[in-house]
């Protein structure tokens, strides 16, 4: 009984022994570890953001106004905090829902909203008649590039298409400077192009004197290529050389029936 006992003893000393140690190990760990960092919260400051979707030449309204908290440290350069300051300021290009307003995206103040806030220095807004086929079935919309062709009759040439103008933005069709939401065609009965003075004397006197077709544009594509005009005879091939006597000795026009050939002797 007393050897039992004595073993009972031994096993719980042990276990104090290894309990303190494993104690003690841990201890050192966390000391080893230090004192667990402090998160700060970062600073931020108010953003005045786009309640919705704005399009490019509206007048801002306290409903298109939405302020939000950004870290300071994050702020874009041109943020604005307060959204008084951005009532009837007119936005230059379109501004998505939650976008931060940056004064690099207004108008100066004072501008007035519409078309002419659209219009690019030294440039003009021309307006030109144009139906299903001339507007490309419908796919032309603000915001679009297209490529200016003319088709004009009667001339001392002849009738001759050419491309007249290339690159130019589209900004209003009809009496509309948003761009369709949904990206479906829709018929209209004008375009307003933004060109430059030489362009608009162009695109006025041939639409005065011939016919006028656009051409869409893909995304991206700037590229100025070069063209020539083209007349009904570049459209039918070249013209077939007419059979010629040969040099050195007489000839003579055999015709039969409505074949004329020249046979030489």
């Amino acid at each position: 009984m007393a050897l039992s006992n004595r073993r009972s003893l031994l096993f719980l000393a042990l276990a104090v022994f290894f309990g303190l140690g494993a104690a003690l190990a841990a201890r050192s760990y966390i000391a080893e570890l230090g004192e667990p960092p402090v998160v700060v919260a970062p600073e931020v400051a108010p953003v005045v953001t786009a309640a919705r979707e704005i399009a490019a030449g509206r007048a801002l309204t306290p409903a298109d106004l939405d302020v939000a908290e950004w870290p300071r440290d994050l702020l874009p350069h041109g943020v604005m905090g307060d959204p008084r300051r951005l009532v009837d300021r007119v936005v230059s290009r379109s501004v998505m829902p939650g976008e931060p307003l940056l004064e690099s995206g207004l108008l100066p103040e004072g501008t007035d909203a519409g078309l002419p806030a659209l219009i690019s220095a030294e440039h003009r807004a021309v307006s030109v008649k144009v139906d299903q086929v001339v507007g490309v079935a419908g796919f032309v919309q603000p915001g679009s590039r297209v490529d200016v062709l003319a088709t004009l009759r009667n001339t001392t040439e002849g009738n001759f298409s050419n491309l007249i103008l290339q690159d130019v933005r589209v900004l209003a069709v009809d009496q509309t400077i948003d761009r369709a939401r949904d990206g479906e065609p829709k018929v209209v009965n004008v375009a307003t192009l933004e060109v430059d003075p030489a362009e608009a004397e162009r695109l006025v006197h041939a639409a005065h004197e011939g016919r006028l077709q656009l051409a869409l544009r893909g995304p991206g594509d700037d590229a100025k290529v070069p063209s020539l005009p083209v007349m009904a005879k570049d459209l039918m091939g070249k013209p077939k050389a007419r059979p010629r006597a040969a040099r050195g000795g007489p000839s003579m026009q055999v015709i039969k029936g409505t074949s004329v050939t020249s046979e030489a002797y």
